[in-house]
């Protein structure tokens, strides 16, 4: 006959078990951060224009076939999708999960896609079928690059940056803010002719009409894949209001560049939230900015610009979320009157 199992191990077992549960919950529970950001430069044919944001996934999906991850960007009936880097897990990085996370994101809303720092770490012919694949799903590599979204008669700019981490190391910083200039039109294209490859003058347009019913729906996104060119090189930007112009990058922590080039609405990501987040101190950690960062989560506005930085979807190498949801960002523009 067994003898009854000492009540320390029975402790054990139940602490074990909490454990897991609290840790699954922790990193599995996904949330939504809706966001409304208000400018008065934005024209009135985007008001009430939606964008899912994600970022950082590191090859992580929800659910069966990622259908949680799925369901809940459907549910925000977004007009454009984007992730600002970071879907791949550095040097071991297994593409065929990560394209099964972005797989079904065309179908609900045109996907824009930019490279961080885990992207710049695999080689290079492996990044190149990265990028292919993503393609292949619908989603638009944006590295470097800009786009016209239009309706009607109006128009916003959307531009995105490859991770400072595909730049030399020595003056990183003043090449990245000059690589931006070059997107944004205020730099010549001569200073990057040689290290990046990067189209000057030109951007795609995509025309954006609402569908029946909805406001907040868009045609088919098979349109992003008949856009055409449009010379840009006759506008004078120094004669001329710039257009709305929001920026997908995957560094929060270079706001002041972005603010230097009057980026009116920045999405970034990287920092994960800090990766463990304390009640009423926010994130503990971010290798570029240090204990408690500045730039974490959620919007920061100031009057040069405005930054908003996703805490994220998936891990990096420290394994585990802890008080730090994964968390999907549904943000609406609105004209502010």
């Amino acid at each position: 006959m067994m003898g009854s199992v000492p009540m320390e191990y029975v402790i054990w077992i139940l602490f074990l078990l909490a454990s897991f549960l609290f840790f699954d919950y922790q990193n599995n529970h996904l949330t939504v951060n809706r966001i409304v950001f208000l400018s008065k430069r934005l024209p009135k044919q985007f008001d009430g224009f939606r964008i899912v944001h994600l970022s950082d996934l590191h090859e992580k999906t929800f659910g069966r076939s990622n259908q949680a991850l799925l369901q809940k960007i459907a549910s925000e009936k977004p007009n454009l999708i984007v992730i600002t880097g970071d879907i791949v897990f550095g040097y071991c990085a297994n593409i065929d999960r990560a394209i099964k996370c972005v797989e079904g994101f065309s179908n609900i809303a045109p996907t824009y896609f930019v490279s961080g720092n885990h992207e710049a770490k695999i080689k290079e012919s492996r990044r190149q079928e990265l990028y292919q694949r993503l393609q292949e799903q619908g989603v638009i590599v944006l590295n470097n690059k800009k786009v016209r979204l239009k309706k009607k008669e109006e128009e916003i700019l959307l531009l995105g940056i490859d991770d400072p981490c595909f730049l030399e190391w020595s003056n990183r910083q003043e090449k990245f803010s000059k690589l931006l200039g070059v997107i944004v039109g205020a730099e010549p294209s001569e200073c990057y002719q040689e290290e990046i490859a990067y189209t000057s003058n030109s951007a795609e347009a995509v025309s954006f009409e609402p569908s029946q019913g909805a406001d907040t729906n868009i045609n088919n996104p098979s349109v992003l894949q008949n856009a055409v060119y449009v010379d840009e090189s006759r506008n004078d930007l120094s004669k001329m209001e710039k257009p709305f112009q929001i920026l997908l990058s995957h560094r929060p922590e270079r706001f002041s560049i972005y603010k230097r080039y009057n980026i009116d609405l920045t999405l970034a990501g990287h920092v994960h939230g800090g990766q463990i987040r304390l009640p009423y101190f926010g994130g503990v950690y971010s290798p570029e900015q240090g204990l408690f960062p500045k730039y974490q989560s959620g919007l920061y506005q100031e009057e040069e610009g405005a930054l908003l930085v996703s805490r994220g979807l998936g891990k990096s190498i420290f394994p585990l979320r802890v008080f730090n949801y994964p968390e999907l960002i549904s943000v609406t523009l609105k004209k502010d009157l």
